[in-house]
């Protein structure tokens, strides 16, 4: 026998998916604008050696910041739509 009815579990089911959305939202209309060397490997399916070779060949754009090394996530996607062929 259950002692809770179907609506006040549906109630509390669509309040839980409320307060993880809203938790949730500024993550998703916020991402970040630059990434370092080893997210931008990641993003490309590259690593981290290939990203600091695309920076020195200048097919790839970078932000020096003394020793850190930023990418924009513009650049990464410009650089494989540069990339794709026919």
């Amino acid at each position: 026998m259950n002692m809770f009815d179907q609506q006040f579990i549906d109630t509390l089911a669509d309040a839980v998916a409320q307060r993880v959305f809203s938790r949730m939202a500024p993550i998703q209309t916020s991402p970040r604008r630059l990434l370092n060397v080893r997210e931008a490997a990641e993003f490309l399916g590259r690593t981290e050696d290939a990203v600091y070779q695309l920076i020195n060949r200048g097919k790839i754009a970078a932000i020096r910041e003394g020793r850190r090394v930023h990418i924009e996530v513009a650049e990464l996607d410009a650089f494989v739509e540069r990339g794709k062929t026919c």
